[in-house]
């Protein structure tokens, strides 16, 4: 069902549309989280890719080479 794809078009939006929030929540994790968030916000902001391959490639970055304790500070971030 494409109802992933649709959710993940509005977190897009949602991120583009709201940098300041992300920017204001980014200070708040430590710099080695931000890293990767960024990363999967330059990725999620690139309209070129379908949803799901940007999904795809956000969830890589979070992949199992990723600290425990990063992933959580990125689900966090994701959360709020």
């Amino acid at each position: 069902g494409g109802g992933q794809g649709q959710h993940f078009e509005r977190i897009r939006e949602a991120m583009i549309g709201n940098r300041d929030l992300f920017d204001r929540n980014l200070s708040k994790i430590s710099p080695e989280a931000q890293k990767y968030a960024l990363q999967i916000r330059g990725i999620v902001e690139d309209r070129g890719k379908s949803g799901d391959q940007a999904r795809q490639e956000s969830r890589c970055v979070r992949s199992s080479s990723v600290p425990q304790n990063i992933r959580d500070e990125l689900d966090d971030l994701k959360h709020r």
